[in-house]
């Protein structure tokens, strides 16, 4: 364990030179007025060396970084997995070839590539270059803009946001502004976007509930939008599947729909036309809204399709915890597993241990008190075997002098106790 402090002065920024990586580094803000470095390892593996803020180490095991929380952090070179916690000052990495977490920081976050799944949780303006992982975003008090992401998304909480291609699903919730996305692989679930939803192509299912304004919007499977329309814009829905388009009461709209199924107005009491064309005009007119669907298409009032969209984001939730706890618990159980398997071999060892050494305990004791076996070495060469006499009664229990041997090895700790009784009750002792 290494552990190492350094006087900070009136640096008001820490800039961590990494030189060569292969564990997992942490920063955690702290109220203390200097650095602390805490790691496994020996100080061979770190060899840090610290000038007026700039502190250059090399991170080949675990380690551990006490910050004063105020100062901004600044990290280049090469990182593995980064946990951030707890940092008041704005904090900027140049690349993680592993996972990234960040939690509480009130700064402003900037990160270049991550080669993992990146975290965040609380935090002010935050960039992010492309993801090769999941991202998590939440609790955002100014912007989040994220590149591209191989993997899934999902934002919570955040003032506005920007993302580029998702390939695999999105989910965004409370979101106080903007939010724009671009080509979605996978589904994209929006509700709660008090601004404007801007997507690109969606592959799978899109469901849009309590959002300020879509423009346009294109899916390839089912698409579900539950938003108000501005009286003088154009709208284009378009889906593979279903459309099913939920408008305020109200609404003043001229609605041309392009259906491979059925249409369903239910603004003029559940009025439905078959066949592939139909046009509705809500209201006085006012907003164009052109609706393309390989299915049916579904004109609707929005009242409570917000909270019953609410609603099973909540359940879907709360599907996703059970099955996080079920992925603990199961390995869990996989650890117990290996554990009992390690104590049923260290007993086994402890058995084999002990019944070597009561044997060859056995085996001292005979050759140094048996008339006939000096030394071991079992009968002399060419003795003969003395004869037993039939009438002879058997030897009861162990002689006086294995007694005594027995109890000096015993004496010495060459015997345990245990070992010391197995043996006199082989020789016969009650």
């Amino acid at each position: 364990m290494v552990q190492q402090s350094f006087s900070i002065g009136g640096e008001t920024t820490l800039r961590l030179h990494v030189r060569r990586a292969g564990g997992d580094l942490r920063l955690i803000g702290t109220d203390e007025s200097y650095l602390r470095l805490q790691g496994d390892g020996d100080e061979a593996d770190f060899a840090p060396q610290y000038q007026s803020g700039d502190l250059t180490m090399d991170v080949r095991e675990d380690c551990t970084l006490f910050v004063p929380r105020a100062l901004h952090v600044t990290i280049d070179g090469p990182v593995g997995e980064l946990q951030a916690l707890e940092l008041a000052g704005d904090f900027s990495l140049e690349a993680a070839r592993g996972d990234v977490t960040l939690k509480s920081l009130t700064g402003r976050v900037q990160l270049g590539a991550v080669s993992g799944d990146a975290q965040i949780a609380g935090a002010g303006a935050v960039a992010v270059g492309d993801v090769q992982g999941d991202l998590t975003a939440s609790d955002i008090a100014l912007s989040l803009r994220v590149g591209n992401i191989a993997g899934d998304a999902d934002v919570r909480a955040a003032q506005l946001a920007e993302l580029g291609s998702v390939r695999g699903d999105l989910r965004a919730d409370r979101i106080n502004g903007d939010f724009t996305a671009g080509t979605i692989s996978g589904d994209a679930k929006l509700t709660a976007v008090a601004g404007r939803a801007a997507l690109g192509a969606v592959g799978g299912d899109a469901r849009l509930a309590g959002v300020g304004n879509v423009g346009a919007l294109q899916a390839g499977g089912d698409l579900y939008v539950d938003t108000a329309l501005d009286g003088e814009s154009e709208y284009r829905f378009a889906a593979g599947g279903d459309v099913t388009l939920a408008l305020p009461r109200g609404t003043n709209a001229q609605i041309e729909c392009m259906a491979g199924g059925d249409t369903l107005n239910q603004f003029e009491g559940n009025r439905k036309r078959g066949g592939r064309a139909a046009s509705f005009t809500l209201g006085a007119g006012g907003a164009r809204v052109r609706v393309q669907a390989g299915g049916d298409i579904k004109i609707k009032p929005r009242e409570g399709e917000a909270m019953e969209f609410r609603f099973e984001i909540h359940r879907e939730e709360m599907e996703r915890a059970k099955d996080e706890l079920k992925r603990a618990k199961d390995e869990m159980h996989r650890v117990r597993r290996e554990i009992r398997a390690q104590v049923r071999e260290q007993k086994a060892g402890i058995r084999r241990s002990v019944r070597e050494d009561v044997e060859g305990a056995m085996r001292r004791s005979f050759t140094f008190n048996t008339p006939g076996f000096p030394f071991g070495g079992g009968p002399r060469p060419g003795a003969q075997k003395p004869m037993r006499d039939a009438a002879a009664p058997a030897k009861a229990g162990a002689s006086e002098e294995e007694r005594l041997e027995i109890l000096k090895m015993l004496e010495q700790k060459r015997l345990t106790t245990e070992q010391a009784e197995m043996l006199l009750a082989a020789l016969g002792d009650e």
